[in-house]
């Protein structure tokens, strides 16, 4: 083979590497943008909170786990509107908390420490009752908080959609006609927490 050939095909050997990269090089590109695309503008407000259907299965959808208290994040159900839960009398006390929860949302399993400070806060209180909602069976909602060692004794069945709420976890307090005061959405920073815990002092 020639001196000129050997040239002519490293020449052309190179170009195709050249290419070959080049596009791969787009193609990453091409789906980074995609998955920035769908998780910031697609679905934006979603950040820290576990989206859940409207029916009973679990949890299927999550978005960055960053800057989980963005003040632009839904604050759950309207303040004012009515809370159903069967058999649930609101009037028995002054007002409820209830969360929304699930077992497979990280989310709510990461706020563990903050329930377990409620529930100490809430445990000698006769006024307020504390309330725990799943979309799952009530057997594996009890099984979830014993694990994550918080003790709530009153553990529902619902939709979240039943209840007003779009994603878990939800905090919502609730008063004695059955009807939101205040709601928060997703893992609280700090200052949410104690914001939650000054709310249900006063």
């Amino acid at each position: 083979m020639s001196e000129a050939k050997a040239k002519n095909m490293k020449s052309k050997f190179a170009t195709t590497i050249e290419i070959v990269a080049n596009v791969s090089i787009i193609a990453l590109a091409l789906i980074g943008g995609t998955v920035l695309i769908k998780n910031y503008l697609i679905h934006p407000g979603t950040i820290g909170v576990k989206q859940t259907p409207s029916d009973n299965s679990p949890v299927t959808q999550s978005a960055s786990k960053a800057a989980t208290d963005n003040a632009a994040l839904p604050r759950g159900p309207a303040e004012g509107s009515e809370v159903s839960l069967p058999d649930i009398n609101w009037s028995e006390t002054n007002e409820s908390v209830v969360l929304a929860l699930s077992n497979q949302c990280h989310f709510c399993t990461e706020s563990a420490p903050f329930y377990q400070r409620l529930t100490n806060e809430l445990s000698q209180r006769k006024d307020v009752r504390l309330i725990a909602v799943f979309p799952q069976e009530m057997v594996k909602g009890k099984e979830y908080l014993d694990k994550l060692g918080v003790p709530i004794k009153d553990v529902r069945q619902a939709t979240l959609n039943s209840i007003g709420v779009r994603g878990t976890p939800t905090l919502i307090i609730v008063d004695s006609n059955g009807k939101v005061r205040q709601a928060w959405i997703g893992r609280l920073s700090p200052e949410r927490e104690a914001e939650v815990l000054n709310k249900i002092k006063a």
